[in-house]
């Protein structure tokens, strides 16, 4: 069982101990799967269950009960609570078996219920995400914490009351001052704010057989009557459409922006906040409606009202929360988590409280979102054996979901001196109305002001892609990293997008059109694959009569190799090729996790040729490829050639450079993640603050110095190869041209954002080397110019080290008379590189550079570790979205067609490769 702990706390323990005493054959024993960070815990409960090894009860969120039942991982209920008799789609209270069933409100019921089918019921508790509050900061600023704000407008006015960023809190790790709330990059935090515009996330479209025309309900609508016609369309199927770029979804995330970036600064006079528009901020002054002109200077301009929880921060809103330095801040908050939040702050109980999310206006309602708990069984609980034990299993959540399960988790809490954080009818209900009076006034009006309108987030398929992907990675982590972030464009274009490719399907008729097109690419490639597998035949046909120099071969020579072959062959074939062909067949397959599967042809490549992020990932993972190509491929050759020539301390040196290959790749990764903090404490941000504190000469001195070093990176190995005896005309131009467009391009840059000219480029990189240091603080890993290069970066320091000690083996192999030879000629140092070394060790570096190519191509471990693909989709490489579509999002059907696109792209670099390796001659090193 999920979350079971014999040893815990709360309702589960209490629940299964309960029933084991009526049940004494009963053994529940806790599922303990494999823990990968952010989305790896559902995505390994999934597939345990796949393998037989999940739990049997489980736990289920609400944006998974669609995922799941889509992916035959969770066993109807029916059986237990009753069958829907007169085919309306629900089990109505007429048909309900289980009592408690009636009494669960119908939005509930339905978002349970699938084609007449329960797969989940509602238990253990309910929470809210909505606004914890500090009373005592509120007070402290003059705002009542008992009257939750009537608009957004005087919500951040009360915010810009509490905001001072000079304000020394005491207690806090890093003096940002004090601020209004704290926002979390997350988007459901966001949907509340979309609700209490009067907006909706999605809707669920049925269409009407006889009139054609498809009518739309909230996702909360259980009940489906044509408005026009008052027909039943509750058996038709369900379409979805994402609207959270309507008007409300705009306002809502405008408002986001608001919170973040909106500049205002106090009246000298009266203290009271001026909102300033960019023209006021530019001038310096603003004009109030009185006449009034306001002066001010640059450093009193304040900028939003908000601190931003980005999840790489090492300070959480919690800790700002209870050090003071934030006076709200959205938070999960239920009985429990109120309680120990309560019994956990170093704050008194009467100075906490809790809101509503404030209405847009008076002409809308302050709403929470609800966040319920769902239970259901695994499919592993299916057939007629398992009949007792669903028996059980059953005895267990419906406990947990009912009364008797919620009154038992009251009384555990009651025992535990909770009792003044629960509402009063809870205790009511079971029973111990003698300790409603321990309840403080603050909390009963919180608990009746807060829970009067709730929602829940979307639970139709596909949404937590939306809400990952489209709407985290797209829009709210750029709209709190850059200030004039387009978040319009970007809402827009992700409910676009989520509409045509995850929640929406194309028409028949547009699918009929690329089936074609796809059909015939399919013809174009296998001709290719022939082609190429006829050429690697023959191929391997001459080498053979090559080797046997045209004589034929006896029997037993003919058997005998392939005989001594087959452990290896019968090795690489069941646990690589086999593989490799179910994942073709998967890749023409709708497959579930369960194994439930039918054929859809290439309708799966069609989608991902199709889909816009794709040729995203595709663009990040040729940028990725050819950085690191250019920072790691070439550093350990260059490493090698430095370390050969140092007259001692040799192994000393070898041995420090190799030194980071001893750590854990994971371990190097975490380090410099550390490094990468985004606060003045990281690393990388203290080497930047005390360059600041450099004198001007020695600044000028220090940036002297790395440009000579850039201009050397950027036109000195392309000195080396562009020397006048060079064989190859054509490959000096052509590395001339890469070496002048890599300084153009370099000098580009550096122009302002409107102007990328070369002579701006220039202009900027003149003054720039002629200034002090003026560092500001990096958020390195949340920056989209730097992120690329910052993941990239460990992974030179880490691997220069043992590429460098493979190449300084292959420098054993270079005649010294060559070098003696070339000294008598009078040749240079890149002279002797350029003709003898680089030579020598070529076949090397083309055995390494193809397979290092290919590499970067599959790699995704730095990323996943550092950034998640982040920020947006600045890292998010096709390898790694293939992982988050198979294992987090469960689309292995699409992750499988992305696999194969990518392999087949990879291909044609493969067949160089197999022919450059014809020309590499392997000779045995001499060593001294």
């Amino acid at each position: 069982m999920e979350f079971y702990d014999p040893n815990g706390r709360w309702d589960i323990p209490r629940v299964v101990f309960a029933v084991q005493k009526q049940h004494p054959e009963l053994v529940v024993e806790p599922f303990a799967g494999m823990n990968i960070p952010g989305l790896g815990w559902e995505s390994m409960k999934a597939m345990a269950m796949a393998g037989r090894t999940g739990p049997d009860i489980m736990n289920v969120w609400i944006h998974q009960i669609s995922t799941y039942t889509d992916q035959k991982l969770l066993l109807p209920l029916n059986e237990f609570i009753g069958n829907d008799t007169n085919g309306n789609g629900f089990i109505d209270d007429s048909e309900a078996k289980w009592d408690y069933w009636k009494k669960i409100p119908p939005l509930l019921r339905a978002m349970a219920t699938r084609d007449g089918k329960v797969y989940v019921i509602p238990a253990r508790y309910r929470g809210y995400n909505a606004l914890l509050i500090r009373r005592d900061l509120l007070r402290q600023a003059g705002i009542d914490p008992d009257v939750v704000p009537k608009s957004w407008d005087e919500f951040f006015y009360d915010m810009q009351k509490l905001t001072d960023p000079n304000k020394k809190v005491f207690g806090a790790k890093f003096h940002h001052g004090r601020h209004g709330m704290a926002v979390h990059v997350m988007p459901y935090y966001w949907y509340s704010w979309v609700w209490a515009a009067g907006g909706e996330l999605v809707m669920q479209g049925k269409r009407n057989p006889k009139t054609g025309k498809t009518h739309w309900w909230p996702q909360e609508a259980y009940q489906f009557l044509d408005p026009e016609t008052g027909g039943d369309l509750h058996l038709q199927p369900t379409n979805w459409k994402a609207t959270f770029a309507d008007d409300a979804g705009m306002k809502a995330m405008h408002f986001y922006w608001k919170l973040a970036w909106q500049p205002w600064i106090k009246d000298p006079e009266t203290g009271e906040p001026i909102n300033l528009t960019p023209e006021q901020v530019k001038a310096g002054r603003v004009t109030l409606a009185e006449g009034r002109t306001v002066p001010f200077q640059k450093r009193d301009v304040v900028e939003g009202v908000a601190r931003i929880d980005n999840g790489q921060e090492p300070v959480s809103r919690l800790e700002m929360f209870e050090k003071g330095e934030v006076a709200v801040i959205p938070w999960a908050f239920g009985e429990p988590n109120v309680g120990d939040a309560a019994s956990g702050f170093r704050i008194k109980p009467q100075d906490l409280g809790f809101w509503p999310t404030p209405a847009m206006d008076e002409n809308h309602k302050p709403f929470v979102d609800a966040v319920v708990m769902w239970e259901g069984f695994s499919t592993q609980l299916a057939g007629e054996r398992n009949l007792h034990k669903r028996e059980l299993a059953w005895d267990i959540i419906s406990t947990l979901g009912s009364e008797v399960g919620q009154n038992m988790q009251t009384r555990y809490l009651v025992e535990q001196g909770l009792a003044k954080y629960l509402m009063p009818e809870r205790l009511k209900m079971a029973g111990m109305d003698e300790y409603i009076g321990e309840i403080p006034a603050n909390w009963k009006h919180d608990w009746s002001a807060s829970v009067k309108n709730w929602r829940c987030e979307p639970c139709c398929p596909g949404w937590d892609s939306v809400s990952m992907l489209l709407l985290t990675n797209d829009v709210t982590r750029f709209l709190f990293t850059k200030k004039d972030f387009d978040y319009r464009t970007a809402l827009k274009k992700a409910e676009r997008q989520a509409n045509t490719t995850v929640l929406g399907k194309r028409p028949e008729s547009e699918m009929q059109h690329y089936r074609r097109i796809a059909f015939i690419t399919l013809a174009l490639v296998l001709v290719v694959v022939i082609a190429l597998g006829w050429w690697l035949g023959t191929l391997i046909k001459q080498k053979a009569v090559e080797a046997t120099g045209g004589v034929k071969q006896n029997v037993r020579a003919w058997w005998v190799p392939w005989l001594l072959m087959a452990p290896a062959l019968l090795s690489i074939a069941l646990w690589a090729y086999y593989p490799l062909l179910r994942g073709t067949l998967i890749a023409f397959q709708d497959y579930k996790l369960t194994g439930d599967y039918h054929w859809v042809g290439l309708d799966n490549f069609i989608k991902v040729m199709l889909d816009p992020k794709f040729y995203i990932y595709l663009k990040k993972t040729i940028k990725f490829s050819a950085m690191s190509m250019s920072l790691t491929f070439f550093a350990p050759i260059i490493l090698a050639l430095l370390l050969a020539e140092i007259p001692r301390l040799k192994v000393f040196y070898r041995t420090l450079y190799f030194l980071p290959q001893i750590s854990s790749s994971i371990v190097i990764m975490l380090l410099w993640r550390q490094m990468y903090s985004p606060t003045p404490t990281g690393l990388f941000n203290q080497l930047g603050a005390k360059m600041n504190d450099l004198p001007h000469p020695a600044a000028v001195a220090l940036k002297l110095l790395c440009a000579a070093l850039i201009l050397a990176a950027l036109v000195g190995p392309w000195l080396i190869f562009l020397n006048r005896d060079a064989a190859r005309p054509l490959s000096r131009c052509l590395l001339a041209a890469v070496g002048v467009g890599a300084l153009y391009l370099f000098l580009h840059s550096l122009g302002p954002a409107h102007d990328r000219s070369l002579a701006k480029g220039l202009e900027a990189w003149l003054k720039w080397l002629g200034q002090s240091f003026h560092f500001q603080k990096q958020d390195w890993l949340g920056d989209p110019k730097l992120a690329m290069a910052a993941v990239i970066l460990p992974g030179l320091w880490a691997g220069a080290g043992i590429g460098s000690l493979i190449y300084l083996a292959a420098l054993k192999g270079v005649d010294d008379e060559l070098y003696e030879a070339a000294d008598l000629d009078g040749a240079h140092l890149p002279h002797k590189v350029r003709f003898i070394t680089l030579p020598t060790i070529l076949p090397l570096i083309t055995i390494n550079f193809v397979g290092a190519f290919i590499g970067t191509f599959q790699s995704m471990g730095n990323i996943f570790v550092m950034t998640g693909g982040g920020p947006g989709d600045e890292t998010m490489v096709l390898s790694l979205a293939i992982w988050y579509q198979a294992f987090a999002f469960l689309n292995f059907s699409t992750a499988t067609a992305m696999a194969w696109v990518l392999g087949l792209m990879l291909i044609g670099f493969t067949a160089f490769q197999l022919r450059m390796l014809q020309r590499v001659e392997f000779r045995r090193t001499v060593t001294e």
